[in-house]
């Protein structure tokens, strides 16, 4: 009988430990989703982010797009259908690639160059600029279109003059 309660003992003394091991695997596995999920979206460097703008677009994703916009909401939904509705699937191919810095350090945009298939079987010239934001050292692309006339756009590249028009 001594050795029945020894056992029982031992299985008791287990339970404390058990849990704290498991609650600890918990933990860890909460804290790396919490941080795969924050790094999910944007890029590590403008370019990056301009490259997977581009190839989201090839691919019609836009789940992609949204990630790498950062964004949600009706506008964000808008610029997205509006891109791929106008470059979805269209092959686009990169022949000129500038970026430029923003009035501030975290805003950029991007001119974009190049040819993409037209409605015939021949390509046509692709020409896009992106705005393009810094988020905690992740890169964006901002896809939202303005909703309203009062809807503003991204601040400025540096350095240049507003259109009047």
């Amino acid at each position: 009988m001594s050795s029945r309660r020894h056992s029982a003992w031992q299985r008791f003394r287990g339970w404390p430990v058990l849990v704290l091991v498991t609650t600890g695997v918990v933990a860890a596995v909460v804290v790396v989703l919490l941080v795969s999920r924050g790094s999910s979206g944007g890029a590590p460097t403008r370019e990056e982010a301009v490259a997977s703008y581009v190839d989201a677009v090839n691919r019609r994703d836009a789940e992609a797009l949204r990630r790498i916009s950062g964004n949600d909401g009706p506008a964000l939904t808008a610029g997205v259908r509006r891109r791929l509705d106008a470059y979805g699937g269209r092959e686009i191919r990169l022949t000129g690639s500038e970026i430029l810095d923003g009035a501030t350090p975290d805003h950029s945009y991007a001119v974009l160059s190049g040819s993409m298939t037209g409605a015939g079987a021949g390509r046509q010239d692709y020409r896009e600029r992106l705005y393009l934001r810094d988020e905690d050292g992740r890169w964006y692309v901002d896809l939202r279109e303005p909703l309203s006339p009062t809807d503003s756009r991204p601040l400025a590249p540096a350095n240049t003059v507003p259109s009047t028009g």
